[in-house]
C-alpha cells in the first residue's frame, strides 16, 4: 500500500502533544523536540521534521515534502515508525512493549 508521507507527517505534527503523553516513559524532551530512543534507531520529532538516526547517523527524514531514506537498511523500520507515530493506538509500539514485558 502506497503511503502519502506528506499526510503522515502532517498527522504526526498534529498529534505531537499526544505523543509526549503516550511516550512519557520513553521520550526525552529538549525544548520543542521529542527524542524517542528505540536502539539502534532514535527518533527526533521537531516542529519542522521527524529525523531517524541509526547508530547516531542520520538514516531518514520525514517532512512536508515526504519521506527521504538515507540509509537503506533502516527503511522498513523507519516506515513502520512513521505509520506508528501517525496512527491511533500506536500498534507497532504496543506490540514491541508487549514483547519486552514478556521477558
Amino acid at each position: 500500500m502506497a503511503q502519502s508521507w506528506e499526510k503522515v507527517y502532517r498527522r504526526v505534527q498534529t498529534i505531537k502533544p499526544v505523543l509526549k503523553i503516550l511516550f512519557k516513559e520513553r521520550c526525552i524532551e529538549k525544548g520543542s523536540v521529542i527524542l524517542i530512543p528505540d536502539g539502534p534507531l532514535d527518533i527526533e520529532i521537531s516542529t519542522k521534521d521527524v529525523r531517524f538516526y541509526l547508530h547516531g547517523e542520520l538514516a531518514g527524514i520525514l517532512d512536508e515534502k515526504g519521506l527521504m531514506i538515507i540509509i537503506d537498511e533502516a527503511k522498513t523500520e523507519i516506515e513502520n515508525w512513521c505509520i506508528a507515530l501517525s496512527s491511533p493506538g500506536f500498534k507497532r509500539y504496543s506490540i514491541k512493549k508487549q514483547k519486552t514485558s514478556d521477558r
